[in-house]
C-alpha cells in the first residue's frame, strides 16, 4: 500500500492511478514561474497567460488558438480579461493589471463530475494533505499565492449511497483560502477551488486579488459609534418618509440604545453600497478598498459605518423582512435603490423632511401613528356628518313655516 492509501497490485488500473498520483503530487509542489505582476494589454498576451496557466496546473493540452475579450463593468473601473480555450470548454479570467488568474472553469471536467454512469472505484484526492498540496500548486500557478492566503477549510462531497440530489452532486472536493487582515476581524481577498475527486482535475476556481486594506487613523469608541448610528437611522427614516415607504419607515425606526449596543461589532468591510443618497460605500467598492467599520444587523436592516469617520458605508433593508414586502403607491416593491429625485433634493438643500430621530421604542411605532391618524380622520367624518344633518333639518323647518 502506498502513502496515499491505495493498493498497488500490479494491475493496469492501479498503475495508471499511481502514475496519476505522482503527476499531481509533482504539480502540487511545483513553483511555477509565470508572468504575474505584469500588466496584460493585448489579446495575444491574455491568451498566452491563460494557456500557460492551464498547462501549469496539469490540465489537458489547451489549444493556443484561444479568444480573449476585455470585460468592463458599467459605471466602475472594474476590468477583466476573459479567455476561452479549447472551443470554449475552458474559460480563464485574468486581472489585466496584475496578470493574476482569478477565475477558471473546465466544462469537460464538469461533465465528468456530473456523469451519473461514471465508476468511482478509487479517488485520487482522498487525503486532505494531498488536496491542500494540489490546491496550493494551483494558487502558485494563478499568482494568488503572493497574497499570503491561509487555509480555511476543505470539504469532500459525494452522493450518499449513490443517490444524486442535484446536477453537481458528483465526487468533488472544495478548498477555500482567505487573506486575513492582521489585528482585525475579517479578510480581504479569497479563493475557492473545486476539484474532481476522482481524477484530481480542477473544475472551478473563483478568486480575487484586487482588494486592498485602508487602515484607520483612529477607531471611534462604542458610545461615539452609537451616536453616529442613530444619526444614520434618522437620515434613513427621513428619506423613507419622503418617499412614502411605510415599510422602510418601520425598518429604520430606532430600535433603542441597548438593542443596538448588544449587536454592535467591529469588522473589516470590502467596499459598500449606494443607497438613500449615500455614496461613500460605492466609491470604496469602485476603488477596491476595505475599511474597518462598526457593523449592526438585526432581522430587518443591516448598517455599517466607517469606524474612523462615522460615515455610512453599507446600509440595506433585508429582503426577507416583513417591512421589505410592504407595497408603495402603485405596484413597486420597497427597495433601497438610489432615488434620483430624493438625491437632487438633498443636494440642493431643499429636502422638506425633518431629520429629527424618534425616541427609542418598538419597531412598529409607525403603525401606532397610522392608527391615530385613522382615528382623527374618523372623528372629522363624524363631525362633518353631524353638521350636514343639522343644516338639513334646519332647512326643512324653514320650508314648513313658509306654508
Amino acid at each position: 500500500m502506498n502513502i496515499f492509501g491505495h493498493r498497488r497490485n500490479g494491475s493496469l488500473q492501479s498503475s495508471v492511478l499511481y502514475s496519476r498520483l505522482v503527476v499531481i503530487s509533482s504539480l502540487s509542489v511545483l513553483t511555477v514561474n509565470l508572468a504575474t505582476g505584469q500588466e496584460i494589454r493585448t489579446d495575444e498576451a491574455a491568451v498566452h497567460r491563460a494557456v500557460s496557466f492551464v498547462r501549469a496546473i496539469g490540465a489537458r493540452e489547451a489549444s493556443v488558438n484561444g479568444r480573449a475579450e476585455m470585460i468592463n463593468r458599467p459605471g466602475t473601473t472594474y476590468r477583466l480579461w476573459n479567455v476561452d480555450l479549447d472551443n470554449g470548454s475552458v474559460s480563464v479570467s485574468i486581472n489585466p493589471q496584475s496578470g493574476v488568474v482569478t477565475g477558471y472553469s473546465d466544462f469537460k471536467v464538469s461533465d465528468l463530475v456530473t456523469d451519473r454512469t461514471r465508476k468511482h472505484d478509487d479517488l485520487v484526492l482522498r487525503e486532505d494533505g494531498l488536496v491542500w498540496a494540489r490546491a496550493e500548486g494551483v494558487l502558485r500557478a494563478a499568482g494568488l499565492d503572493k497574497l499570503s492566503m491561509v487555509r480555511k477549510g476543505v470539504t469532500h462531497n459525494s452522493p450518499p449511497d449513490g443517490r444524486w440530489k442535484s446536477a453537481f452532486d458528483g465526487f468533488t472536493v472544495v478548498t477555500r483560502f482567505e487573506e486575513p487582515v492582521q489585528g482585525w476581524k475579517g479578510h480581504l481577498n479569497s479563493a475557492t477551488l473545486t476539484f474532481d475527486a476522482v481524477t484530481g482535475g480542477l473544475m472551478l476556481l473563483s478568486g480575487s486579488d484586487q482588494w486592498r486594506f485602508d487602515p484607520p487613523g483612529r477607531v471611534m469608541e462604542r458610545g461615539e459609534a452609537l451616536q453616529a448610528m442613530q444619526g444614520v437611522f434618522s437620515q434613513c427614516l427621513a428619506n423613507a418618509r419622503l418617499r412614502g415607504a411605510r415599510g422602510q419607515t418601520d425598518a429604520w425606526t430606532w430600535p433603542g440604545n441597548d438593542a443596538v449596543l448588544d449587536k454592535l461589532r467591529l469588522e473589516v468591510l470590502k467596499g459598500g453600497n449606494s443607497a438613500y443618497g449615500v455614496t461613500e460605500g460605492a466609491r470604496l467598492a469602485e476603488e477596491h478598498r476595505a475599511r474597518v467599520c462598526w457593523f449592526y444587523e438585526d432581522s430587518e436592516v443591516s448598517l455599517a459605518i466607517d469606524a474612523e469617520s462615522g460615515a455610512p458605508i453599507a446600509l440595506t433593508v433585508k429582503k426577507g423582512s416583513p417591512s421589505y414586502s410592504e407595497k408603495l403607491s402603485g405596484n413597486s416593491q420597497v427597495s433601497v435603490l438610489r432615488d434620483p429625485e430624493l438625491e437632487s433634493a438633498q443636494d440642493s438643500g431643499k429636502s422638506p423632511v425633518s431629520l429629527d430621530v424618534r425616541s427609542p421604542g418598538a419597531r412598529r411605532a409607525s403603525a401606532t401613528d397610522l392608527l391615530v391618524a385613522w382615528c382623527l380622520a374618523g372623528a372629522c367624518l363624524v363631525v362633518l356628518a353631524a353638521a350636514l344633518v343639522h343644516f338639513a333639518r334646519h332647512g326643512r323647518f324653514k320650508g314648513r313655516a313658509s306654508h
